[in-house]
């Protein structure tokens, strides 16, 4: 399948990774972060090993002539069992709003998402077809069907993904994307990831002009 998000691809995005730029104070960020600490705890918790990656900018380029492009800093922690790298997890920084998740493969071939909802971590577990397989939350979609990406407003969307909390939007997203349409979780994990990185750190207005 395609991905496109209102005319734009993944391969739109401006990536830049500056392993020589000082990283204390992207480190410092997370660890000063009550959401990421708790997600992290909760990690390791579990018996996994996290360590820093890297920071990476990513540019959202529009299409206004003397617009600056809307960036974030997302900053990357490696998640191990053992010798084995088994996952991701995010610090999402933007110039309003920060927030954490986490990506990690299971040896079962189900994928877990971890993230900071109600003041507690929070984690979604799908299986190998994208079915939602366990979570610590109840998800009832039948009554929040405002994020379901089928919706054709970008107002709309971006609305109702930001509007359950920034920190649980992007597993409540995945889920409503999966539950809603014959996708698969890496589609769903990109369109949510990038919908709320951008439309709640910029606001959904200002967005979805820009695009």
């Amino acid at each position: 399948m395609t991905f496109t998000l209102y005319g734009m691809e993944p391969s739109d995005l401006i990536i830049t990774e500056d392993m020589f730029q000082d990283q204390t104070k992207f480190i410092n960020l997370c660890e000063n972060n009550e959401g990421f600490n708790k997600m992290i705890t909760t990690l390791q918790r579990d018996g996994y090993v996290v360590w820093f990656k890297t920071v990476r900018t990513v540019e959202l380029p529009v299409r206004q002539k003397n617009v600056g492009n809307p960036a974030i800093d997302l900053i990357v922690y490696n998640i191990f069992v053992g010798n084995l790298m088994v996952g991701e997890a995010y610090m999402v920084s933007g110039p309003h709003q920060s927030f954490a998740f986490s990506v990690v493969k299971n040896l079962n071939n189900t994928i877990s998402y971890y993230f900071v909802e109600n003041n507690e971590t929070q984690r979604l577990i799908f299986d190998k077809n994208g079915n939602l397989y366990n979570a610590t939350i109840n998800l009832d979609f039948d009554r929040n069907d405002d994020i379901s990406t089928k919706q054709l407003s970008c107002e709309t969307i971006c609305t109702g993904l930001c509007s359950g909390g920034l920190a649980g939007s992007i597993p409540r997203c995945i889920t409503g994307c999966l539950v809603t349409g014959p996708v698969g979780t890496p589609f769903c994990t990109v369109l949510c990831t990038l919908l709320v990185t951008f439309g709640c750190a910029y606001g959904c207005d200002a967005l979805c002009q820009l695009i």
